[in-house]
C-alpha cells in the first residue's frame, strides 16, 4: 500500500483526473480490506502491545488518506 501512495505522489502531476481518482478509490479500498481484517484478527495477551500499534498505524494511513483524497479533489 505504501508503493501505491508513493507512486501516486511522485506521478501527481502527470496523472489525469479520472487516474487520480481511481488510484485514490483503489487505496481507500484496500485500506478498508486491510482495516477489517484487523478486526478480525484475534489478539493474545503476547502481540496485544504490537496489535495496539499496527491498529495505530492502521487509523493514521484511514487518516492520512481521507485528507490526500480531499486535498487531491480541491486541486482537481
Amino acid at each position: 500500500m505504501a508503493d501505491s501512495l508513493t507512486d501516486l505522489l511522485q506521478k501527481l502531476g502527470k496523472l489525469d483526473r479520472p487516474d487520480i481518482l481511481d488510484r485514490v478509490e483503489g487505496l481507500d479500498a484496500r485500506f478498508v480490506v486491510l482495516r477489517h481484517s484487523l478486526d478480525d484478527a484475534t489478539v493474545t495477551a503476547a502481540v496485544g502491545e504490537a496489535n495496539g500499534f499496527f491498529v495505530v498505524a492502521m487509523s493514521a494511513w484511514g487518516d492520512a488518506l481521507a485528507k490526500i483524497d480531499n486535498a487531491i479533489r480541491e486541486i482537481l
